[in-house]
């Protein structure tokens, strides 16, 4: 019989050590994992930061335009007539004397003969008309139609040399020349065609005075002065960028953009460059050196202002900042930094004021 209450004791005390334990092993079992918020905040916010140094600092303002010459010219045809010849092209580069068109003369050549013949009888007629000074003498009653016959006679001759002149002077312009040297940018007639005088024949730019044209609102105008520099590329020259500098800016906008055109004189020239190529500039405003600035996207507004989240001794403090100018994608920090601050530029955005963090990268690092 005790053998029996001892069996049934044993097994109580079992049942209870077994009750008990899986008491335990439900709660223990039950508790939530720590999130991955609370293993951050225990151990630290990742974050990325910068190492405010002081730098050299550039602004600038990019604008497109194209290549234009300073010295163009349409050559014209100075008396008319019909083209013989029109041997240059479009593209075509000439010297300054080159014969660009010839013109036809041979209504020119008929009238000079016409008007050597003139000439030499004006000439003989005023031979006959003069009067010796012993005749004026004898004959002083006839003086005044005597001179006057003189004068009209001289006026008469002279008129039919400067005729013969004028002709003479159309048989050398019939040969039309380069006025100086350059490449032929469009030509508007053809060989046969008979031109008016005056009406241009054909467009030359000169190679020697090329220069940047570019186009800026008037809100930049402030920023511009001659002499800045200017960085210029060509999509004909892809991959090289080429020093330049402003030569002069507009004194009124264009009235069709009401955009000013900025003139920049190329300091080195790529070889093959024509008047309207396109060009891209980046013409710098603004070069200061010992400038503390960061990337535009570490600054934020905050209740204060623009902000940054600073690191010190492992903990993001909020630092209101003062800017300045913008370039590049990074933002001029005139207050509020110092030298060798750490500003954290990714991971901001579950920080707060006081929050423990972990540095994973530095930027700037000495």
């Amino acid at each position: 019989m005790k053998t029996m209450k001892r069996v049934f004791l044993a097994a109580g005390i079992l049942a209870l050590i077994a009750y008990v334990g899986a008491r335990v092993h439900r709660k223990v079992t039950s508790r939530p994992a720590p999130g991955i918020r609370q293993i951050q905040v225990e151990e630290g916010l990742p974050v990325e930061v910068i190492r405010v140094v002081p730098a050299l600092f550039s602004t600038s303002l990019a604008a497109t335009g194209q290549v234009v010459s300073e010295e163009e010219a349409a050559v014209s045809a100075t008396y008319g007539g019909r083209i013989l010849s029109f041997p240059r092209e479009i593209g075509d580069t000439v010297r300054r004397g080159d014969t660009l068109a010839t013109l036809d003369t041979t209504q020119l050549r008929i009238q000079h003969s016409q008007a050597l013949q003139h000439v030499g009888r004006m000439e003989r007629l005023f031979a006959e008309s003069v009067v010796s000074e012993k005749e004026v003498e004898r004959a002083r009653l006839r003086l005044e139609a005597a001179v006057q016959r003189h004068e009209a006679a001289l006026a008469q001759v002279k008129a039919a040399q400067e005729a013969v002149r004028i002709i003479e002077h159309g048989i050398e312009e019939s040969v039309v020349t380069a006025p100086f040297s350059g490449v032929v940018c469009a030509k508007m007639a053809s060989a046969g065609e008979v031109v008016a005088p005056g009406r241009p024949l054909l467009t030359l730019a000169n190679l020697e005075r090329l220069t940047c044209s570019v186009s800026l609102p008037e809100n930049d105008l402030p920023l511009l002065r001659p002499g800045q520099e200017a960085v210029v590329s060509f999509d004909a020259f892809p991959g090289k960028t080429y020093p330049a500098s402003v030569l002069r800016i507009a004194g009124a906008p264009r009235t069709d953009t009401r955009m000013f055109e900025v003139h920049l004189r190329l300091r080195e020239r790529p070889a093959g460059i024509r008047p309207g190529l396109f060009v891209k500039a980046e013409i710098i405003t603004r070069r200061s050196v010992g400038v503390l600035a960061v990337p535009e996207e570490a600054v934020f507004t905050g209740s204060e202002g623009p902000t940054v989240f600073t690191v010190q001794e492992a903990a993001a403090r909020l630092t209101p900042v003062v800017l300045g100018d913008r370039a590049n994608g990074s933002v001029e920090i005139r207050s509020g930094l110092a030298p060798g601050d750490l500003v954290v530029i990714s991971g901001r955005e579950m920080l707060t004021d006081g929050a423990k963090v972990r540095v994973r990268t530095v930027e700037n690092e000495q």
